[in-house]
């Protein structure tokens, strides 16, 4: 008798499994695509500083409804989990590729994912620009910067100091303390790390000419283009251990 008190309860939870099985398999995942002005695209280009955005565009077979998740979005991008909407303005630190993956879901199986790649870049008219094609004088565009800041030489990594070019150049990075005193100087050929046109990050490990570790307090990082000893810009280097 105890064996037949169980059955109903056996069969109804197969039948529960079985309902649920074939809901599955009648599920048609979500038809997704960006709106029309990048639809189709897989790679998608946006100048820092400049504001992109665009709607997820999903239709779901069966009427569900649908929400929107993204994987590496950026720290500071929006995505509208109900719309769809996504924005984002990335800035001068930004400025490289970035792959998102953008899902639609109807809260069933299966689901379905869009990635795109976004390129931050410096503005069309600086990238790719020669000394030869760029013509006029060398210029640093926007504000040149130091990160970490403040710098910590006890961690034990490297400063980096980012500014954007105009066009190729030979450039010295000169860097003073408060006295005035020259602490490091390093030479950046004309096309390479350092002087080349557009974004560039010169890394400096804290380590003076003379071979000792700077010292605390506040430091200037003088950009100069060797071609004519002018300076472009300069970047403030606040250093504490």
């Amino acid at each position: 008798m105890t064996g037949l008190k169980f059955k109903p309860r056996i069969i109804i939870a197969c039948l529960v499994l079985f309902a649920l099985a074939a809901g599955a398999q009648d599920n048609h995942a979500p038809v997704l695509q960006l709106s029309d002005e990048y639809s189709g695209k897989e790679t998608i280009g946006v100048v820092y500083g400049e504001k992109l955005s665009f709607y997820l565009k999903a239709e779901d077979p069966e009427g569900d409804s649908i929400f929107y998740l993204g994987a590496n979005l950026p720290v500071n991008s929006f995505l509208n989990p109900n719309t769809g909407f996504f924005s984002w303005t990335p800035t001068v630190e930004q400025i490289g590729d970035f792959l998102i993956t953008f899902t639609a879901e109807d809260n069933k199986v299966p689901t379905l994912s869009h990635s795109v790649k976004i390129t931050v870049k410096v503005g069309s008219r600086m990238v790719g620009m020669s000394a030869s094609s760029a013509g006029g004088s060398i210029k640093i565009v926007g504000f040149p910067l130091a990160f970490p800041s403040p710098y910590n030489l006890s961690s034990g990594q490297n400063v980096t100091l980012q500014y954007i070019l105009s066009q190729d150049a030979e450039i010295e990075i000169i860097i003073f303390d408060t006295t005035a005193r020259i602490v490091k100087r390093v030479l950046c050929g004309k096309g390479n790390t350092g002087g080349k046109s557009g974004i560039n990050k010169v890394l400096w490990n804290g380590i003076t000419e003379m071979g000792g570790p700077v010292a605390n307090g506040m430091h200037i990082a003088t950009i100069v283009s060797k071609a004519d000893n002018t300076v472009l810009g300069k970047i403030k280097i606040m250093v504490y251990n």
